[in-house]
């Protein structure tokens, strides 16, 4: 398990610093995370790759052509970020462990 860090709202509820919890996010954030970062991305490349190849034969000018869409795609999805973040809201849980 690798260590991240997460923005969480909490509302109403105490929680001690280091002190282990659950995050959770829906399956639709996760579908749209998915999408948004892998997905969507994979098939820009695979359209400018097939459109880059009808107007010209250099596979460099195609290769760096469909590369280069990721520039705009990723700079636009930094632009959004608030928005997107909007999408996004993680809840978290105290961890209950049983005695066993």
């Amino acid at each position: 398990m690798k260590q991240k860090e997460v923005d969480v709202r909490v509302i109403n509820q105490n929680y001690q610093a280091g002190e282990q919890v659950s995050i959770i996010l829906t399956e639709r954030q996760g579908m749209i995370a998915t999408f948004l970062g892998y997905i969507f991305p994979f098939v820009l490349i695979f359209i400018i790759l097939f459109l880059a190849k009808r107007f010209t034969e250099n596979e460099v000018i195609i290769g760096l052509s469909a590369l280069g869409i990721l520039l705009p795609y990723y700079l636009l999805l930094y632009l959004l970020k608030k928005q997107i973040k909007s999408e996004f809201g993680f809840k978290i849980e105290k961890l209950q462990y049983l005695n066993r």
